[in-house]
């Protein structure tokens, strides 16, 4: 504040003028800091909180709140008094949230939040008058994002439609992580990744197949072997890096074809327990030795469709069920309860209190803090991916749509050459119980597809695509039903053995194509091919040969074909290798009881993720390639033994 005295010059009656020795006299106050209607954040003591970010839901809205952002439209933080800088607009009757950074790892961050959750989603703070708006976050309302990096097999650019319901799918998956942890989880950052970019490294595969089964590897969040306690003490390399394994569409039920509908996104945010909270299945147990289906009621590791049972259980609950406390699989290894395998890892969620009334919420999650990311691939330019589109199955000799059961269809990438040694395949699942119609995704024109029906005379068809193809031809091949086998001999050798009457002269080619190039990178993919060779003499019909890779590979196609036929003749077979081929052979090195690591590290050893992702937890039980069967150890589920 400055004030100024000045001498009026002005005359007055019966007085002299003058002296003017100083033109004026000036004082002034040292500054006077004035705040209007500003958001302040501190902690439970009343300390300003640095670096918290401020979520606003204007009043009268619907919908969800979201950040104050700064010029780079990233969201603004708390300076060090722990004041929002900027000029946003606040009125009465707006809703706040403050999230107050705590912890971050590879896979998340923890902030304090200044809102509890409720049964409908969070007490957020409500403004009623102007001044300072105090928000004060507090270890008793912990949240914590989850990153997620998601690959795609194929290129989806030009399916936009797909893009918005998997970003619409993955929103919904994180409503629902937020719901069973009772409001203390949920995904942050989703960054998607196309045509095999990330495949190895990414937390989420997703497959072009329509057959897969989703499944995860528990606790495969971690980035180095990882020790839990068992009932019978220390299991080393409990979890390993792994993935969640899904695909574009799953319906338990059988009943519709719609693609990343709520069956999916709540299917998705079952395997996220697995794979970030380290759950087990709640909906097997072991009874007098054998493998049942149990029913461990209220657990969303039980059941993931039914309302009554969105929650994770406590102690409480837990044994009051017999089935819970004394038959399920948790009961055999770890001996926890739900809850308190959570906390065994995440330490700073709370369990609901014993005896408390279930919350059947939250039941939305109000702050739009799971973002959605599409990284554009580095491969072709968009124009060359053809959309994703349905091709008709048609009969070779009538031309007339045919509905096929459990027909296989494969998208052989041929990187528009000739060579067979720079292509790779996509499957792209099955007809299922009975269709005329398989949908092809991330073609480009001179690409191969093919389809196979293997019923009592197997049915074959392959045409090159093109940007008008519509259809694809099938023929009747009588005799022509190849057994392919595929066995390791080292980490980058494999047989193949294949049974097949074919005529004198005629030879058989093998082609291994892995689903990625290195255990770095993805692309490029070579995919060797020989000439089978005839077993012996004795066994006309079996033809063997070995294939050796640049680089290991537990994943992937061998294709098989007789050359030179009028009509195609192939075959196709997809692998998983198992222990101790895959990482269950404990090549990382020693147990570490550190599940997080490093913070500095980004991704670490996860860059071998998918290594695992055939193993469904803890060492022992091994799921198939599209996830549909699972095999137990029941005299060793935990790997236990080594």
């Amino acid at each position: 504040l400055r004030m100024e005295a000045r001498p009026s010059l002005n005359a007055r009656a019966r007085q002299t003028p003058g002296p003017f020795r100083f033109p004026h006299s000036a004082a002034q106050l040292f500054p006077i800091r004035v705040r209007g209607t500003q958001v302040r954040v501190v902690d439970a003591q009343g300390a300003p909180v640095a670096g918290a970010e401020i979520y606003r839901l204007p009043a009268g809205q619907g919908g969800l709140a979201t950040p104050f952002t700064g010029q780079n439209a990233r969201p603004a933080q708390t300076n060090g008094q722990g004041f929002l800088a900027g000029r946003g607009a606040l009125y009465s009757g707006d809703k706040l949230v403050a999230l107050a950074p705590i912890y971050a790892t590879h896979a998340f961050t923890l902030y304090h939040s200044s809102a509890a959750p409720t049964a409908r989603g969070l007490d957020a703070f409500v403004v009623a008058a102007a001044g300072i708006q105090t928000l004060t976050v507090s270890a008793a309302n912990p949240l914590t994002l989850f990153n997620l990096e998601i690959s795609l097999e194929w290129d989806a650019r030009n399916d936009g439609t797909f893009l918005a319901d998997l970003q619409n799918a993955v929103e919904n998956a994180s409503d629902v992580l937020f719901d069973v942890s009772e409001g203390q989880a949920a995904l942050g950052d989703v960054r998607v990744y196309q045509a095999k970019e990330k495949w190895v490294s990414a937390d989420v595969t997703l497959y072009a197949s329509n057959s897969i089964h989703p499944r995860a590897s528990m606790g495969g969040v971690v980035i180095t072997p990882t020790v839990d306690i068992g009932i019978h003490g220390v299991i080393p390399n409990a979890y390993l890096p792994g993935q969640i394994h899904m695909g574009p569409h799953w319906d338990p039920f059988g009943q519709s074809e719609a693609e990343l509908r709520q069956d999916w996104w709540l299917a998705f945010a079952h395997e996220l327990s697995h794979y970030l909270f380290f759950l087990p299945d709640n909906y097997l147990g072991v009874r007098d030795g054998v493998l049942v289906g149990i029913d461990c009621q209220g657990s969303f590791m039980t059941n993931t469709y039914e309302e009554p049972y969105r929650e994770f259980l406590t102690r409480d609950r837990w044994d009051a069920q017999e089935t819970c406390a004394t038959q399920s699989l948790a009961a055999h290894t770890t001996g926890r309860a739900d809850w308190e395998t959570i906390q065994q890892f995440m330490p700073w969620m709370h369990a609901p209190s014993s005896g408390a009334a279930t919350n059947p919420g939250p039941a939305q999650l109000p702050l739009a803090v799971t973002r959605v990311q599409f990284v554009a691939p580095a491969g072709p330019a968009q124009s060359t991916i053809l959309p994703a589109r349905n091709f008709d199955l048609r009969d070779a000799s009538g031309g007339e749509v045919t509905r096929l059961r459990e027909a296989e269809a494969y998208l052989i990438k041929t990187n528009g050459t000739a060579m067979l040694e720079d292509d790779y395949m996509i499957g792209l699942g099955s007809t299922g119980a009975g269709s005329d119609r398989i949908k092809v995704r991330g073609a480009q024109t001179g690409d191969r597809l093919c389809v196979v029906a293997g019923d009592a005379v197997t049915q074959l068809g392959c045409t090159t695509v093109d940007a008008q193809s519509t259809s694809i031809r099938l023929y009747s091949l009588p005799g022509w039903q190849p057994e392919i086998e595929v066995s390791p001999v080292t980490s980058r050798t494999l047989a193949i053995t294949v049974t097949q009457s074919v005529q004198a002269g005629q030879a058989l080619h093998a082609q291994l194509l892995p689903a990625y190039g290195s255990l770095t990178q993805t692309l490029p993919i070579v995919s060797p091919w020989i000439v089978l060779q005839p077993a012996d003499p004795a066994h006309p019909n079996v033809f063997r040969g070995l294939i050796t890779l640049d680089a290991p590979a537990f994943e992937g196609f061998v294709r098989v074909w007789a050359p030179e036929q009028a009509v195609a003749h192939e075959a196709m077979t997809q692998f998983y290798l198992s222990p101790g081929w895959g990482p269950n052979a404990r090549a990382f090195g020693g147990a570490n009881s550190s599940v997080w690591g490093p913070n500095a590290r980004a991704f670490g050893g996860a860059n071998m993720r998918a290594w695992g992702a055939h193993q469904r937890f803890m060492n022992a039980p091994v799921a198939s390639g599209d996830g549909r069967v699972t095999i137990f150890n029941l005299d060793d589920i935990l790997g236990e033994s080594g």
